[in-house]
């Protein structure tokens, strides 16, 4: 076959358990798809860092914030037009990646926003990603190198000028 597919999927994924439907589907390549719609802001993700959007999602509405959630599902051809419309019907962009912010998935993105919607934006892009320096092997240390819904959360709400409740624990489980 000339047309090979790479699939590549987080390692985190596979802990994760739910219905799946009987019925046969296909998922199409290169279309994004919208988890939720809300009209504060845009928050755009893939693979895991979904999970955690949907998580902080979570805590966001019970501070009376709205987000509406893109999982772009493929990165490879990657769904411009669905970006491009998401963000342009609330302003307001915050990029989920759970990779580096240099150079990573989340640069591209914001590159497509602000090449696109530069004028349309009402605060510059935010990306959440991993800190520019390897990950830490030690399971102390990595419970601060991950982005976590709580942690998600709390920028989301200082990039929009709001105080939040964050909740007491922590709904995420930290992996080695």
């Amino acid at each position: 076959d000339n047309n090979p597919v790479l699939s590549f999927e987080h390692r985190w994924l596979y802990e994760l358990k739910d219905k799946v439907s009987k019925q046969k589907y296909t998922i199409p390549i290169g279309k994004a798809k919208i988890i939720q719609k809300g009209e504060d802001l845009t928050i755009i993700s893939s693979s895991y860092m979904t999970i955690e959007a949907i998580k902080t999602t979570k805590i966001l509405n019970e501070n009376n914030i709205y987000p509406t959630i893109l999982d772009l599902r493929t990165i490879t051809p990657i769904d411009k037009n669905a970006i491009i419309k998401a963000v342009e019907t609330t302003g307001k962009c915050v990029i989920l990646d759970n990779s580096h912010s240099t150079f990573g998935l989340a640069s591209e993105i914001s590159s497509i926003v602000n090449e696109n919607l530069f004028s349309k934006l009402q605060r510059p892009t935010l990306k959440i990603c991993l800190p520019d320096h390897p990950v830490p092997t030690s399971h102390a240390l990595s419970e601060n190198y991950y982005p976590t819904s709580k942690k998600i959360a709390k920028t989301i709400a200082q990039f929009l000028g709001k105080k939040i409740n964050l909740p007491r624990e922590e709904t995420n489980v930290y992996h080695d």
